[in-house]
């Protein structure tokens, strides 16, 4: 069963696409639905042909999505920073509260951060080992990342890739040069602009206006549905949503700063800062915003717990991480409880934090 609005929607959205073949315009209950484009609900009607319409196939391709999230950050912690911060990459992950409830959704998250996760890791490869395969899949995985979420897919790593080469002092013409970025256009335009080009055809440019300037540029400038917050909330999402090893964030972000001449640990840290200031200055903010951070967070975390005797992590300074776990561990069933019980549309759900009590078991 589907619980959450956009989770319906979305899956109504891609059974009208199945049920009408129309795969261009994307409609809920016959109304045209801006929300976003068509490469999640693409992936739904593949579920519903395979198993039939129902909230699995709605969510088996986002938990395919969140699964190989999770191996390509294995597999690229393992490839520079060793075996052990590897596996310990994906454990964060893994046992993560908010990265496992948003690969099990509906929603395109699940997929932009696959995609935006594949384009930084391919950039860095490149960077490193200057092959021509891994410019190409930066560039598919920024198509494929434009059909799933829109301009934020291709302005965001372009952003962060461009101020790492500044803060790494690599920004040379030859580096710039390298990229090809001729072919990258092309790739990308080859990949997104028929299906965008097709939709403002056929809805007379409706979509396109609603979708770039409602859902893009006013969410960013505005507060939309109430989903505003201070300038540090983005910070706070990262590490509530990474409980209960998200603990280590604040720690794993000074061995970043403080071991930044290694360059894949500055890289990471360079993504998650520019995700987490990105959205601070946002006026609609949400936790799942944020979340293309969690696998370099997550990285450098991987890292710390690798390594916690030559990085100044200390008893003590273990001893009050957790004590400030404990404190979260016993709060958040408490806080779900009353959020959902004063709420008047959700009162009757109120009796889902006892699935918060696990929690207070993890450390």
């Amino acid at each position: 069963m589907i619980y959450i609005l956009d989770e319906a929607k979305n899956a109504e959205c891609a059974r009208e696409m199945l049920v009408t073949g129309d795969y261009i315009m994307p409609y809920f209950n016959g109304q045209l639905r801006i929300d976003k484009p068509p490469l999640h609900y693409f992936f739904m009607v593949i579920a519903y042909k395979i198993f039939g319409v129902s909230a699995f196939s709605a969510r088996f391709f986002s938990a395919v999505f969140g699964a190989l999230t999770i191996l390509i950050s294995f597999l690229f912690c393992r490839r520079y920073l060793g075996e052990k911060a590897g596996w310990l990459t994906a454990l964060v992950l893994l046992s993560s509260l908010h990265y496992n409830f948003q690969m099990r959704l509906s929603v395109p998250d699940p997929y932009l951060i696959f995609f935006m996760t594949a384009a930084w890791m391919c950039f860095y490869v490149f960077l490193q080992e200057k092959v021509v395969v891994w410019i190409i899949l930066m560039y598919l995985s920024f198509g494929l990342g434009l059909l799933t979420k829109g301009p934020i897919a291709l302005a965001l790593p372009i952003l962060i890739t461009f101020l790492f080469l500044i803060w790494s002092k690599r920004l040379k013409w030859s580096t710039i040069w390298s990229f090809q970025i001729p072919l990258g256009i092309l790739i990308v335009l080859v990949v997104s602009l028929p299906w965008y080009w097709l939709n403002f055809k056929a809805s007379d440019g409706l979509w396109t206006e609603g979708f770039f300037f409602k859902h893009n540029l006013q969410k960013f400038s505005d507060t939309m549905e109430g989903h505003g917050g201070f300038f540090l909330m983005p910070l706070i999402m990262v590490i509530a949503g990474l409980l209960p090893l998200g603990i280590f964030c604040i720690h794993a972000m000074f061995l970043g700063w403080k071991q930044r001449s290694n360059q894949v640990l500055l890289f990471c840290l360079s993504i998650v800062l520019g995700v987490l200031i990105f959205f601070s200055f946002s006026q609609t903010k949400l936790p799942n915003y944020t979340a293309p951070a969690y696998p370099f967070i997550a990285i450098l975390i991987g890292f710390l717990l690798s390594k916690p005797e030559g990085m100044n992590l200390s008893l003590k300074k273990v001893k009050l991480t957790f004590g400030i776990y404990t404190i979260i561990a016993f709060a958040l069933p408490i806080a779900v409880y009353f959020g959902l019980k004063t709420a008047k549309n959700v009162h009757d759900a109120a009796g889902v934090w006892i699935w918060f009590i696990p929690y207070l078991l993890e450390p």
